[in-house]
């Protein structure tokens, strides 16, 4: 008797678990109106946006979004299956791009003080100032009797005022913009201020950071008006210090040295790829929990030597390359590797892991300030990374040069 013929795998295939969950949990209201009942729908909304291939330039509440309202449209299907539910996700995504972006401003602070300075910053596609108290045309009532309600505090009144002007398809994607673009511009003033430091001598735990965003943030249209009473909040906010107080010749230094940094960037050819080095430096160095920061300082490092890999060497050898004794960096980067991993699976490294801490933030300082002061002279993040992967010995290098010089008199025709 011949055998059954085997069904090809299909790239959907993936999908159908979480179809067949979905079908069992299908239900309707008393209206007639379809949903899902049990765990299911709450399953699949967390684990679709990973599964499916929705693009770049969706944030993670937009991907949620799509794939929700797909998972409602299928409810109302004989039968879930993985092509249908890829199909009604990839339709609410060609629809959802087609939005044209609305303009809109995000309200915040940074915890700095600025003598007598308005500043005005381009960043990405955003418009940025900074000024030591919001205009009276940001209205922010409803926001602010919300936060009361809460029992949650404002924004220091010591902390510099921030205007974030951008735009985006949804309120999601322009506040996530918004705060991309400020974290980026914090992050290069950040790096300039951080790369002298080696450690701290003070009493308690404080952020390595000194320009860190407020707690409070809000949404508005382009008139200032509130979007609603909703206000977005960092729930491991606290007050560390009196904030940064930037003096006109503090600032005036800091500024100089930040428009060296942009010009770098602007001429490099992956700049956009030394930006998020930059935002994940930032970012992983504003909170005062150190295991935290060192495992999110560990992901700038593998991302600034274009490595994911947990079980890879490469991103310790790439990382070494840069130093002039790459051994001795091996056998460092080794050990806040081996802490890192233990941060990851257990509590009360803090103790340790702020010495560990700053040593990473040297390493990654390292390759940030590598990628802007030599990326000009390759052209791809990939090729720049490669060529950290070149011997640190001299006669191995040196016999590379030889062999390399033997292959292009080979492949050159006579």
């Amino acid at each position: 008797m011949p055998r059954a013929k085997k069904r090809s795998a299909s790239p959907l295939d993936h999908l159908d678990p979480v179809a067949r969950q979905l079908n069992r949990a299908k239900t309707r209201d008393t209206g007639g109106k379809p949903g899902f009942t049990g765990s299911a729908y709450d399953d699949a909304v967390g684990v679709l946006p990973f599964l499916v291939n929705l693009g770049d330039e969706l944030t993670h509440a937009d991907r949620h979004s799509i794939v929700s309202k797909a998972c409602f449209d299928c409810a109302k299907l004989e039968r879930i299956d993985g092509v249908a539910l890829s199909a009604a996700i990839e339709r609410h995504r060609v629809e959802f791009l087609k939005r044209a972006p609305k303009l809109y401003v995000v309200a915040t602070a940074i915890s700095a003080r600025l003598d007598r300075i308005d500043l005005h910053r381009t960043v990405g596609v955003s418009e940025i100032d900074i000024t030591n108290r919001l205009p009276k045309w940001i209205r922010q009532e409803r926001a602010l009797g919300n936060l009361k309600f809460h029992k949650l505090t404002e924004n220091p009144t010591e902390y510099a005022r921030v205007l974030v002007r951008t735009s985006g398809r949804s309120e999601h994607s322009a506040f996530e913009r918004g705060l991309y673009d400020l974290d980026c511009l914090r992050g290069i003033w950040n790096l300039i201020r951080n790369t002298e430091r080696f450690g701290r001598y003070a009493v308690g735990r404080l952020p390595v950071n000194g320009l860190r965003r407020g707690r409070f943030h809000t949404l508005h249209s382009s008139d200032g008006i509130e979007l609603s009473e909703e206000f977005w909040y960092e729930p491991e906010w606290q007050w560390h210090e009196p904030p940064e107080r930037l003096s006109e010749s503090d600032a005036a230094s800091l500024f100089k040295a930040e428009m060296r940094v942009r010009r770098l960037m602007e001429a490099c050819p992956y700049a956009r790829q030394v930006t998020e080095m930059i935002v994940r430096y930032s970012r992983a160095l504003d909170g005062k929990d150190y295991g935290f920061a060192l495992v999110s300082l560990w992901g700038a490092l593998e991302f600034a030597t274009r490595d994911t890999d947990p079980n890879s060497q490469s991103v310790i050898k790439r990382a070494a390359f840069l130093w002039p004794d790459p051994a001795y960096a091996t056998t460092i980067l080794r050990g806040i590797r081996d802490l890192r991993n233990d941060a990851v699976h257990a509590t009360g490294l803090d103790a340790v892991a702020e010495r560990h801490l700053y040593s990473l933030k040297r390493y990654v300082e390292k390759l940030i300030w590598f990628h802007l002061e030599k990326g000009r002279t390759f052209t791809s993040f990939g090729e720049a990374c490669e060529f950290l992967d070149l011997p640190t010995d001299l006669p191995n290098l040196r016999n590379r040069v030889r062999n390399s010089s033997r292959a292009l008199r080979w492949r050159t025709p006579s």
